[in-house]
Formats: C-alpha cells, sequence, structure tokens
C-alpha cells in the first residue's frame, strides 16, 4: 500500500492552473494537486507540468517523485513542496527536499528584485531626473517592506543591476541555478568592470559557479577580470598604489590601531 503525505488541503496558487503529476501511484496530497482547475487559456506557459514518473522498481515507500532534483523552480514545484510533511521522508529525501526549497527561494527572490525595478519604472517621469526616480522608489520600497533607508537603496540598487546591467545573472537566479549569495559575489567582483566587460565574465563562470562557494566564485571572477581585462587591472592595481594611506585610530584604551589603506 503506497505511503500517503500528509497535508492539510489548501489552495495553492492564487489561479487556478493546470498541474499534471504523474506518479506510479496515486496519493491525497497528489490528487490535490492533479485536480487544480486549468485555466482558461490552457496550461502555465513556460513550465514543465508532467512531472517526473517514479520507476516501476521504485520502493512502494517512496514518498518523493523520481528527479525532483533537477525540477525547475516555479508554481509547479512550489504546488508541489507545499504538499510534502517532510518528517514522513528519509534522510536523503529530505536533502532533496531542501534543495527544492532553495530553488524556490531563489526564484522567489529574483522575481522580488523584478518587482522592485517595476515599482521604479512605475514613478518614471520624462520631467523628473533619475536620481530623484531612484530615490521615489527605494521610499516606496522601504515603506512596504520595513526597511531602513540605506537598505532600502541597497536592495534597489542590486535590482537595478540584475535587471540592467548582468540579465545573465538575474536568469540564474530565477532559474534556482545559483543563490543570492552567489549572485552577490558575482555581482562585487565584477562591478568595477563596464557592463559588457561584466557580462563577458558573468557568462564564463556561469557554469562552474553552481558548483561552487562564494569564497570560490569571488576567487574565479577575480581571476577571469585579469586574465580577460589585464590592462584595466594593471590600471586600477596603479590606481590603488597612488592612493595608499596609513590611518590612526584611538581606542577607549588610550592606545590606537594604525591600519593600512588604499
Amino acid at each position: 500500500m503506497p505511503k500517503t503525505l500528509r497535508s492539510e488541503p489548501r489552495s495553492f496558487l492564487s489561479h487556478p492552473v493546470t498541474i499534471l503529476i504523474t506518479m506510479s501511484s496515486s496519493t491525497p496530497a497528489i490528487d490535490r494537486v492533479n485536480g487544480s482547475a486549468q485555466t482558461p487559456d490552457g496550461p502555465v506557459d513556460g513550465w514543465e507540468t508532467d512531472f517526473p514518473r517514479l520507476p516501476p522498481e521504485s520502493s512502494p515507500d517512496a514518498n518523493i517523485p523520481d528527479a525532483l532534483d533537477q525540477m525547475a523552480p516555479g508554481p509547479v514545484l512550489g504546488a508541489y513542496l507545499a504538499t510534502v510533511d517532510i518528517d514522513s521522508l528519509c534522510g536523503y529525501d529530505r536533502v532533496v527536499v531542501l534543495r527544492a526549497h532553495q530553488r524556490m527561494v531563489s526564484y522567489y527572490q529574483a522575481r522580488a528584485y523584478e518587482d522592485m525595478v517595476a515599482v521604479r519604472e512605475a514613478l518614471e517621469d520624462s520631467d523628473r531626473v533619475a536620481m530623484y526616480t531612484s530615490m521615489a522608489a527605494a521610499a516606496e520600497i522601504r515603506a512596504a517592506l520595513n526597511l531602513t533607508r540605506r537598505s532600502a537603496d541597497i536592495e534597489l540598487s542590486f535590482a537595478l543591476e540584475l535587471t540592467q546591467r548582468l540579465p545573465k545573472l538575474l536568469e540564474m537566479l530565477a532559474g534556482g541555478l545559483i543563490d543570492l549569495r552567489r549572485a552577490k559575489a558575482i555581482e562585487r567582483g565584477t562591478c568595477h568592470l563596464s557592463a559588457a566587460a561584466a557580462r563577458d565574465v558573468v557568462d564564463r563562470v556561469a557554469e562552474s559557479a553552481p558548483h561552487m562557494t562564494t569564497g570560490q566564485i569571488a576567487a574565479r571572477v577575480r581571476k577571469l577580470c585579469i586574465e580577460s581585462y589585464p590592462d584595466q587591472a594593471k590600471e586600477r592595481f596603479e590606481r590603488a598604489i597612488s592612493t595608499r594611506r596609513l590611518v590612526m585610530e584611538p581606542t577607549v584604551d588610550g592606545t590606537a590601531n594604525l591600519l593600512g589603506l588604499e
């Protein structure tokens, strides 16, 4: 007798859609997802709606579909994960579900940054200076998300970087290939480059980034920046040398900290 997923009935999506999940056996949780109504325009565009099938040799006690680890984030994956009772899974399957949830987190973070840019676009005015448009948008974001002024400015700035300067990075985040930490590591490592050069570096690191830590990504991006654009790297190095300085900071103990800065 197949093991069922314990879950309370709920509405998964704000708009009814068809979600087809094919498994070797049926469970109440899967039946609820399969029973979602179809939109008037048909299936959701851009998403795989045929869920991976459990192979016939799978254990009858299997709780999650085969190849869940390879499923792209989006409304279908989110709807299925909402039915999963993590306590009923074995240790390995819990890790698979953890990774699936992380892909969904990355997906929604990308959507949130797109929403921030959309707020800014709604405030654009031909008679308004771009700086004031960004200030107004940051104020709206600050109020909506209960952020400090500085945090709102930083979030909007990063959102603009993703959508306008590094669209490939936004695509990777939305696809769950990287998380926000990796996206920020790549953005910080390329912020000194021109838009074209930064996009080239992102393209070259895109394949390996999903399998690297943030430290490894930062080192790889630094190396790519130097190898790909040695003249710019030399110019930055010489400029940094010319601005080197020593700074003394007094402490409350009557001593001082001596700092060597660029």
